[in-house]
C-alpha cells in the first residue's frame, strides 16, 4: 500500500485562477498541483510557505463533474499605505471573473506509506478548515481510501493526461515552486471531460484498484 484516493468537491463554487490572466480572471478546469498540495498541507497544519510535500508525493487528477465556467462581473478593492500609514482604497474598473459551479474531482496520491498514513489522518481530522482555490470556497472530502498502487500500462486512462489528446481541453497547470516567488508549470496536459478516456497508444501509469492514472 502506498496510495490514497478520494473525491474532492466544492459544494458551491470554485475558481483556480490562472496567474497570467489580468483584465479577465480565467480559471483552470481542474485544480493545479500546487493547489492540491496546499490543501493537504493546510490539513496537516503546515506553514503557508512550507513546500516539503512537492518533492515527496505524486498526484493524479480526474474530473468527475465540471461544467464550462460561469462568468460574473466584479470589482476589486485595492488598498495603498501612504507614508503616514493612512490606508487609501481604490476600486478597480469592472472585470469578468470565471468560476465553476459545484465541481467535483477524484484525486490520487502516491507516496511512502508513512506519508500516506499522515495525509489520510489529516484529511479525516484537518488541523484547519479546508478550502480549495479561493479562501472562501469550501471543499468536501469523501470516499477517502488507502490502496495498493501498481505500475502498469494501458490505452484507457481515468485521469488527466500529459500531451495533446483529441476532444480534451489543453492546459499547462501550476506544478511546483522553484522558490517562494517562482512557479514551475507542467508540460501541456489534456483534460478529458468524459472518463475513462481511450488513447490511440499505450502509456505507462499506475493502477489504483481498477483506475489507471497518470501521475505528476
Amino acid at each position: 500500500m502506498n496510495g490514497l484516493m478520494f473525491k474532492m468537491s466544492a459544494p458551491y463554487f470554485a475558481a483556480f485562477r490562472k496567474p497570467t490572466s489580468n483584465s479577465s480572471l480565467s480559471t483552470f478546469p481542474v485544480p493545479p498541483f500546487t493547489t492540491i498540495r496546499g490543501m493537504i498541507s493546510n490539513a496537516m497544519g503546515l506553514r503557508r510557505d512550507d513546500f516539503t510535500l512537492q518533492d515527496i508525493m505524486e498526484i493524479g487528477v480526474a474530473p468527475v463533474y465540471i461544467e464550462r465556467p460561469v462568468k460574473e462581473k466584479a470589482l476589486m478593492l485595492k488598498t495603498v499605505n501612504n507614508p503616514k500609514d493612512n490606508i487609501k482604497a481604490f476600486w478597480t474598473s469592472p472585470f469578468w471573473r470565471d468560476f465553476m459551479v459545484m465541481p467535483e474531482y477524484k484525486i490520487y496520491i502516491k507516496a511512502e506509506d508513512a506519508l500516506i498514513d499522515e495525509i489520510y489522518e489529516a484529511l479525516i481530522n484537518p488541523a484547519r478548515p479546508l478550502y480549495i482555490g479561493q479562501s472562501d470556497d469550501m471543499v468536501v472530502i469523501e470516499d477517502l481510501e488507502k490502496t495498493d498502487v501498481v505500475k502498469g500500462q494501458s490505452d484507457t486512462v481515468n485521469s488527466i493526461i500529459e500531451g495533446l489528446c483529441d476532444g480534451c481541453e489543453l492546459v499547462k497547470l501550476l506544478y511546483k515552486f522553484r522558490d517562494k516567488d517562482t512557479l514551475i508549470y507542467t508540460p501541456t496536459i489534456s483534460v478529458p471531460y468524459e472518463l475513462p478516456y481511450k488513447l490511440n497508444k499505450v502509456i505507462e501509469g499506475y493502477y489504483f484498484k481498477n483506475d489507471f492514472v497518470q501521475l505528476f
